[in-house]
């Protein structure tokens, strides 16, 4: 199996997610500098190697990528699966591979954060399935998208409301998987070196 799928990490814990390499998946946007996977990725680690083995898959072969991501799905069944700790929706066929992969399996609650708004706007889209929550990242200083859907604020954001604060582990909270049943948004901690 080719594709890289990681079995959870420090801040997931035993989520399940796959990644692509940031920036190059990535709209461009203000956070890129202060991007936590741009750093993650250029240290030259195992994580990079994956995350950019993932794009370079996708690029080439996107039935492959996305049939070994449901035979993974198939197999493992997990109760949640995390879109994209690193990067973002690439296009607009991922992004409906997203909501099909999200309604071919609906015991598993997915979770992305994405900057691509135009995306969930397009006119081709039916439906977000219930299962899938997609929540639109906000930085400090962009415009606010025009949406019902859950957004998640950098601490120190004024704009930021009715927000439930990251507790830092997704995996004690689970509140991201059900923001818009919850209707609300989340407030996550600033970047080490972010100062807003």
């Amino acid at each position: 199996m080719r594709i890289k799928i990681s079995p959870g990490n420090q801040k997931l814990g035993d989520i399940p997610n796959i990644s692509l390499a940031p920036i190059y998946s990535c709209p461009t946007a203000p956070c890129n500098r202060y991007c936590y996977a741009v750093r993650i990725y250029h240290r030259g680690n195992t994580t990079r190697r994956a995350w950019k083995s993932n794009l370079d898959f996708y690029k080439e072969n996107p039935i492959n990528f996305f049939f070994e991501l449901r035979s993974w799905l198939t197999v493992k069944s997990p109760t949640e699966f995390r879109w994209h700790v690193g990067g973002d929706i690439p296009d607009y066929h991922y992004f409906w591979n997203m909501l099909h992969i999200a309604r071919e399996f609906p015991n598993i609650k997915f979770l992305a954060f994405t900057k691509r708004y135009l995306y969930i706007k397009h006119k081709y889209y039916t439906s977000i399935p219930k299962n899938l929550t997609l929540i639109f990242s906000v930085w400090p200083g962009w415009k606010l998208p025009r949406t019902m859907r859950p957004k998640a604020f950098i601490l120190g954001d004024r704009r930021a409301k009715n927000c439930i604060k990251c507790v830092g582990r997704c995996d004690r909270c689970y509140k991201c998987f059900n923001l818009s049943e919850l209707k609300k948004n989340v407030l996550l901690k600033p970047i080490a070196h972010y100062k807003p």
